[in-house]
């Protein structure tokens, strides 16, 4: 499937751009993110040899980590960043306790980062298991992951069977995601 940003034309999930873990329309959250914001293409530079060429504009974004400032851009490696250096990321791994720290904080990230509002914890492992090998997640593992911290949630009733579904409290959407989690912020 073709990326839903007019101006892209890669495809929204593959094996070369396997970073894709938060969008079901678009490449990346850069183009989701360029769409939403109503970015457009910047001239490549005032120079005469480069007249009528444009590029893509660099979209600025904060570390899930430290909250510093950071840069997605349109190149595969640049476009889903979420961390301003490998420290951060390193740290943040640290900070919340290796592999299902990162697992939850992955949870946690597409509720924040999708364009799609509310999540069924069927619906958030089917579209984290499609994407991310490393875990075989269930209904019942995300729903626990997601119980344990409920100041990142909203969540109502719906349908019939009064199932649950969820999505990220806006309250929360400028705070560095690491910090929230762990409930480190100023």
């Amino acid at each position: 499937m073709k990326c839903a940003n007019p101006a892209c034309d890669r495809s929204v999930f593959s094996s070369c751009n396997p970073h894709n873990l938060t969008q079901h329309n678009f490449c990346s959250l850069y183009c989701y993110r360029y769409v939403i914001d109503g970015y457009k293409l910047v001239p490549k530079s005032d120079n005469k040899h480069h007249r009528n060429q444009v590029k893509y504009p660099v979209i600025e974004s904060h570390c899930d980590s430290c909250g510093k400032s950071t840069e997605l851009k349109y190149y595969h490696g640049k476009s889903n960043r979420s961390f301003c250096n490998r420290s951060c990321h390193n740290d943040a791994r640290k900070k919340l306790k290796g592999s299902k720290g990162f697992l939850r904080y992955m949870i946690f990230r597409l509720l924040r980062d999708s364009p799609k509002e509310w999540w069924s914890a069927g619906d958030i492992a089917k579209f984290l298991d499609d994407r991310i090998t490393l875990w075989t997640l269930t209904t019942s593992s995300v729903s626990s992951n997601l119980s344990m911290f409920r100041h990142l949630l909203e969540s109502r009733q719906t349908g019939s069977s009064k199932s649950k579904e969820y999505r990220f409290n806006p309250l929360y959407a400028d705070y560095p995601l690491v910090k929230a989690m762990l409930k480190q912020w100023d």
